[in-house]
């Protein structure tokens, strides 16, 4: 059985949306088509021994992040362990 971290609970369903999770699905509903963008890794694996471990459309979500909050490399790493939201947009599970 997987282990279930307090962020993600049954009381998930009866928290007030905030207004970042608000602003975060609203850019989510008026994304352009990602279809060439999931999955490929072979351009960002280009020249290199090893494949890319994070997707193209994962790296850009978390750019458009960046620009949004106004945050580093680090502080968008510490605000994704953080925010459920964030992570949600990015579409990775921290859990």
């Amino acid at each position: 059985m997987r282990q279930r971290t307090l962020a993600v609970s049954p009381f998930e369903t009866y928290r007030k949306p905030t207004h970042r999770a608000r602003f975060l699905a609203d850019r989510d509903k008026g994304d352009a088509p990602a279809g060439p963008l999931r999955g490929d890794r072979a351009l960002l694996s280009q020249g290199r021994e090893r494949p890319a471990k994070v997707g193209l459309e994962h790296m850009l979500r978390i750019t458009f992040l960046q620009q949004w909050f106004n945050l580093s490399d680090p502080g968008a790493e510490e605000a994704l362990y953080e925010s459920v939201s964030m992570c949600w947009f990015v579409g990775i599970d921290l859990g």
